[in-house]
């Protein structure tokens, strides 16, 4: 894992937030190692993307690999 994967990781979930396609497209060519992982909030980039409505970014997300949370009936 490249030393700074998680700050790759970490800026995906604002580069979402913020509707930046280009941002998160350069994240990926550049080092994210994890699309579905969470912020400090514990929401991954795709889950702001579709909350912002940023069907855009939704695509590339997913394109990439990142994919919706599923709990189990627990809540885990």
């Amino acid at each position: 894992m490249p030393a700074n994967a998680k700050d790759y990781n970490q800026a995906l979930t604002a580069a979402a937030r913020d509707g930046h396609l280009p941002m998160t497209k350069w994240l990926f060519e550049n080092g994210v190692t994890d699309p579905n992982a969470p912020d400090g909030f514990n929401k991954t980039a795709l889950a702001y993307a579709i909350e912002k409505k940023f069907p855009e970014v939704e695509a590339e997300l997913r394109s990439r690999g990142a994919h919706e949370k599923t709990q189990s009936p627990e809540g885990n």
